[in-house]
């Protein structure tokens, strides 16, 4: 014979059934039948918000993750930051989860992490859900350079979100090129780093990041997402402007003219747009001495006015 009845909100495995029948229950202790054990689906793992690299609330959405206001339903929340065939993969143990939406959403406090596609469990009523890929921590975001402009060799300070809490897992691109690790340093976590500038000369040169970068981990890094700076603010930088502080004299012959001065960039003529001494073209300019020294070639007749 056969019946249907309604089971009620809950949880967990291999629950004895007992069945009354006008006050008479099959025998639990099975002597004069066999125990029936009945359990709940396990939790699946369907969705998930993002959360800053410094961490916050994690909200997961998915079925049969437990009722509400039941205190242990839920008994674990996990995050997996990578996974590859050598490395099995980082856990973060997500804080305090409680159901916060019946059966359908957890919520919990996720610790500071990076990455993206990341893999997410959760536990309910001894029963762990398969990891499933729905997570991602928020990109990077450059808000403001300072100062805007400097010199070689100086420290720029770049503020903004999401750069995580250490210099080996964040790659830092000056104008498209990959800055050494020894020359920049995240100066508050997931906030602020600093970069000492490199050789080179330009404006509006753009800075990026990429977060994080861990060699053959088969994680899923983020570039930095491009926003629109803030009134008063740059997300860009620009190498102080060239000055001059003394120029060789040249005779009407025109010959080879040295300018001394600061801000000129690496040697060669790479980076050299034109020189010109009062209202006359020196040609085939070129940095002699990185930065502060340049040589180009005055024409014969040629009277600057110096």
């Amino acid at each position: 014979q056969r019946f249907i009845a309604t089971v009620p909100a809950g949880f967990g495995t291999d629950l004895e059934l007992l069945v009354n029948i006008d006050g008479q229950f099959n025998d639990p202790a099975g002597t004069t039948s066999l125990p029936y054990f009945f359990s709940y689906n396990a939790p699946l793992v369907l969705g998930a918000n993002k959360v800053p690299t410094s961490g916050g609330r994690l909200i997961v959405q998915g079925r049969d993750l437990g009722p509400i206001n039941v205190p242990g339903a839920v008994t674990s929340v996990k995050v997996r930051l990578w996974s590859n065939n050598l490395n099995p993969g980082q856990i973060l143990e997500c804080l305090n989860p409680v159901v916060t939406v019946a059966n359908t959403e957890v919520e919990c406090d996720l610790p500071e992490g990076s990455g993206a596609s990341l893999d997410v469990q959760v536990t309910t009523g001894g029963q762990a859900s398969n990891f499933e890929t729905v997570f991602s921590f928020e990109a990077p975001v450059i808000e403001n350079v300072r100062p805007v402009r400097a010199q070689v060799g100086q420290t720029v300070t770049v503020s903004g979100r999401n750069f995580g809490n250490n210099e080996r897992d964040l790659q830092f691109r000056f104008n498209g090129v990959v800055v050494n690790s020894n020359f920049f340093n995240i100066t508050v976590n997931h906030t602020e780093l600093q970069f000492v500038v490199p050789m080179g000369t330009g404006a509006a040169i753009p800075l990026a990041m990429r977060l994080p970068v861990f060699v053959d981990s088969g994680l899923v890094t983020q570039d930095n997402i491009p926003v629109i700076p803030a009134p008063n603010n740059s997300i860009t930088f620009n190498y102080a402007k060239p000055v001059v502080f003394r120029v060789t004299p040249a005779g009407t012959q025109g010959g080879t003219v040295t300018v001394v001065g600061d801000n000129f960039g690496p040697l060669g003529g790479a980076f050299l747009d034109g020189v010109r001494i009062g209202s006359v073209l020196c040609t085939t300019p070129v940095v002699t001495v990185a930065n502060t020294q340049l040589e180009c070639a005055l024409q014969a007749g040629a009277r600057p006015a110096l």
